[in-house]
């Protein structure tokens, strides 16, 4: 060999060195040169940055200083079997211990260098980071598990459900609900555990789920395995490409027995109601009867009281009456009048409750005129500041309202005697469902705390002596408002007025049933 051919060879071994080199350096993984005792000879970049030690830190440690102590075992015998001529080589996953006391996984594969002569000389280690790898795989064991947890431990009743009519999987709550063992509910179509009577809409459920859509809240009946039934609600996602639905069904038996209670004491309760209803509508219609026909035969005698007192007084010359005499005859005359008005009224509550209404379309404001023309006549020389707003024509039973209005206006006529300056307002304003009206004065009005006697037959929130009355005026009123389908109330405050109202229900179309044209 020349000296150009030896100087050739050096400069191709040379630049082979400095390739072996850039790549030992270069390397995306950890290398490193290890002795036969595990001390580090040779270590690239990479490892460092791995492990996190300086290069001169790093090779004065063997592998054992900074292996995991679960993962040493393992990597030794791997070691002796390749010093033993047992392997070519070995690959394993372990954990490192970095500078910091942090653990790093790596995937470590190993060869052997020798001597010339076969002895072993050193170790060729490739270390690759796989941290992120085995963080990754862990968070999925995790979400495994969880999963699996969830599945076993729920109380609801969890499967994979075939399109082709079988479970694939269920979890324990089957086993617990229903009482098969799961090999019993794997191993059979479920439509065998479902009640005859739910299997055709079932079969169209699952039809559905085949087409892609999701079933929510579909319920039917399982057989248990003692017999019994058990009401199931459903919700189901299909997944059509697996031929698979995801499912969930929640045990709603005892929501179903009370659902069922409920409706069976719903309809006893109807029976009852409408038996009770029908009782005191005859109870009702017997005491209107017997209201009326004991009004109406009293009349009779008090006209013939009235007639033979006025004839006794008359016969009996003032000169032959004495004081107390004359104080008796009239105190009759008068009760016998205030019995009559009495009955009157007694009549007229008992005709509201059983004659037949005649509903018509009417000018509400012109039936006010005429009862404020009659109340004016009444009340005199008295002076009564009216504020009439503008009313509209309304749908109802004019004989009827007419009389609401009479009892409304008498009673704040009534009711503002004493006051130095009498102030009477009528009026309405419009409401979604009802059309209301109201008359308002400022008489001596009430304690709100009496409000609900009001209305009810012979009730008076005042004394008799100081306003004339029989308590049945204003019964009148509700009576008649509520066969229009309306409501009454009032407002009031002692010495300061009060305000009544009552409203008039709207028709179907939309429009006031109470409120046809405006009438200005």
């Amino acid at each position: 060999m020349t000296a150009e051919n030896r100087s050739a060879i050096k400069v191709a071994l040379w630049e082979q060195e400095q390739e072996f080199e850039t790549t030992f350096d270069l390397a995306g993984v950890g290398i490193a040169h290890v002795s036969t005792t595990g001390q580090w000879l040779r270590v690239n970049q990479k490892l460092c940055e791995i492990v996190g030690y300086s290069h001169q830190e790093l090779i004065q440690k063997t592998f054992q200083d900074i292996t995991y102590a679960e993962d040493l075992e393992p990597d030794l015998d791997h070691m002796q079997q390749l010093l033993a001529g047992e392997v070519q080589n070995y690959s394993l996953e372990k954990r490192y211990i970095c500078k910091d006391d942090s653990l790093v996984w790596i995937n470590l594969t190993v060869s052997l260098v020798h001597e010339p002569d076969g002895d072993p000389e050193y170790f060729i280690a490739i270390i690759k980071d796989i941290s992120d790898r085995k963080r990754h795989e862990a968070e999925l064991k995790q979400a495994k598990d969880d999963r699996d947890r969830f599945f076993t431990l729920s109380l609801d009743l969890l499967c994979v459900v075939g399109l082709d009519g079988y479970f694939k999987r269920i979890n324990p709550a089957f086993e617990r609900i229903l009482g098969y063992d799961a090999a019993e509910l794997l191993g059979k179509p479920f439509l065998e555990f479902v009640h005859p009577d739910d299997r055709a809409i079932t079969l169209t459920e699952v039809e559905t789920l085949a087409t892609g859509v999701a079933t929510l809240h579909f319920e039917n009946r399982y057989r248990c395995q003692d017999g019994s039934y058990r009401w199931l609600d459903w919700v189901s996602v299909p997944v059509v490409e697996e031929g698979l639905a995801y499912a969930v069904a929640h045990d709603v038996t005892q929501r179903k027995q009370a659902e069922l209670e409920i409706k069976q004491l719903n309809e006893g309760l109807e029976i009852r109601v409408k038996q009770r209803t029908a009782q005191l509508e005859a109870a009702n219609k017997e005491l209107e009867s017997f209201s009326y026909s004991v009004s109406h035969d009293l009349r009779a005698p008090l006209r013939h009281i009235a007639g033979f007192v006025q004839l006794l007084k008359a016969r009996l010359e003032p000169e032959n009456l004495d004081e107390t005499s004359a104080r008796y005859v009239t105190t009759i005359v008068n009760t016998t009048k205030q019995a009559g008005v009495l009955i009157d009224d007694l009549l007229t509550f008992s005709r509201m409750g059983r004659s037949e209404m005649h509903t018509i379309a009417f000018s509400l404001a012109e039936l006010l005129k005429e009862v404020k023309r009659e109340i004016d006549l009444d009340v005199g020389d008295r002076v009564i500041q009216w504020k009439i707003h503008s009313l509209p024509v309304v749908q109802g039973d004019p004989s009827m309202l007419r009389l609401v209005l009479r009892n409304l206006l008498e009673n704040a006529a009534k009711y503002t005697r004493l006051c130095e300056k009498t102030e009477i307002e009528i009026g309405s304003f419009d409401h979604p469902d009802e059309m209301i009206f109201f008359v308002r004065d400022n008489g001596i009005g009430f304690d709100m705390r009496y409000v609900d006697k009001l209305f009810g037959i012979f009730q008076r929130l005042h004394v008799g002596t100081q306003f004339e009355g029989t308590g049945i005026g204003l019964a009148n009123v509700q009576r008649i408002i509520h066969r229009h389908g309306g409501r009454v109330w009032a407002e009031g405050v002692v010495d300061r007025g009060a305000t009544f109202y009552f409203s008039l229900p709207k028709s179907r179309t939309g429009s006031p049933a109470g409120l046809l044209i405006s009438d200005y």
